[in-house]
């Protein structure tokens, strides 16, 4: 007993000393894995909730805690999948009984915060199972507030959004980690269906509120803090749970997305920005935004990766705003002109007006 709950107590250090979400998910199902007796672990993020539901693999460990790997193509089974639905909506555990092996699946919802679900935990374990679970309910509480404590210091406290900090640090892992490949899953009512595997790129995009000194200038400070916090909420409505989200400073906000080509990303920027410009704000109406983007290249550093991304920011707050702009295509087209640039050199971020053309 007292080797189980040193065991216990390393654990829960091991799942907090992590600031990454995805290694928190990874260390959660080893950790279980090794304290109960069960055949397979495996974690679910949600990407969408409404009809259907999008849900992407995370963690998938067998009974010792060593990673699996999912078969590709692979799909939930309709009772799975089924469940799944029914936890998402009960906001409670969900067990499957499976008769013909004497086996059950205990699926659990993640939560954020005390009513946001973010993913499941599904547990392929024997029929006798009642300890174990308050044991795994322990830990998903634990997992909850530590989450909760991420939220909190990595936020910005006005929009909800992760801040600045967060991004430097969000930034280097995605660089160092430029390509991988994604599955979704849409879940219907019982069924499921796998968006075929695809190889995502990511792309930094810096979106940037046209005028908005003028919302300032003319409704006042608390009306174009309003207007942030209603950006930043059709911002979490438009990208997906993965693709992370930040206040970058005053007006100017970032988004790191994963998208297939640059016509998908471009869709997927597009598809926010004409959201935004329909959108009718109180007092101030009608807001539109600027968007200059850049494929993130393994080579890059941050401060280029940053740079050639406002480069593009840049071309449309001057050639008319509320345009979306892709740096590489903008050279390719000679509406930009490239120019080698020390890393370290401020004059990175430092455009002279120019009437159709910009340089970096």
């Amino acid at each position: 007993m007292a080797d189980q709950s040193i065991h216990i107590v390393e654990s829960v250090i091991e799942i907090t000393k992590h600031r990454d979400r995805e290694l928190i998910g990874n260390s959660l199902a080893r950790t279980i894995a090794e304290l109960i007796p069960c055949r397979k672990i495996a974690l679910y993020h949600v990407q969408k909730k409404t009809h259907p539901v999008v849900l992407s693999e995370g963690a998938c460990v067998d009974s010792s805690g060593a990673a699996l790997r999912v078969e590709k193509g692979a799909v939930l089974s309709s009772e799975l999948s089924k469940g799944i639905m029914d936890c998402l909506t009960r906001g409670e555990p969900v067990r499957i009984t499976h008769a013909h092996d004497n086996t059950a699946e205990s699926i659990y919802p993640v939560f954020r915060n005390q009513n946001e679900i973010i993913g499941f935990l599904v547990v392929l374990h024997d029929e006798v199972f009642a300890e174990q679970q308050r044991l795994i309910e322990g830990f998903l509480r634990i997992l909850q507030n530590f989450l909760s404590l991420l939220d909190e210091s990595q936020s910005d406290r006005l929009t909800g959004l992760l801040n600045r900090q967060t991004f430097d640090e969000q930034i280097i892992k995605v660089i160092s980690n430029p390509i991988n490949t994604t599955a979704y899953m849409h879940l219907y009512a019982g069924t499921c269906r796998r968006i075929p595997d695809e190889t995502f790129s990511h792309w930094l995009a810096i979106i940037d509120i046209d005028d908005f000194k003028k919302v300032n200038d003319v409704y006042g400070h608390v009306f174009g803090d309003e207007v942030l916090i209603l950006l930043a909420r059709l911002m979490k409505s438009s990208f997906r749970y993965d693709d992370p989200v930040f206040r970058y400073g005053g007006e100017e906000f970032i988004v790191v997305m994963k998208a297939p080509a640059l016509a998908d990303a471009n869709l997927g920027l597009e598809r926010f920005r004409q959201k935004v410009e329909s959108y009718r704000f109180p007092r101030a109406g009608k807001i539109t935004v600027s968007i200059g983007y850049v494929q993130i290249s393994g080579s890059d550093v941050p401060v280029v990766a940053l740079g050639r991304a406002d480069a593009a920011l840049y071309y449309a707050k001057h050639n008319g705003r509320n345009l979306t702009c892709n740096y590489n295509q903008l050279i390719a087209d000679g509406k930009l002109q490239k120019i080698d640039v020390q890393y370290g050199s401020i004059e990175l971020f430092r455009h002279k007006p120019l009437k159709k053309t910009a340089n970096l």
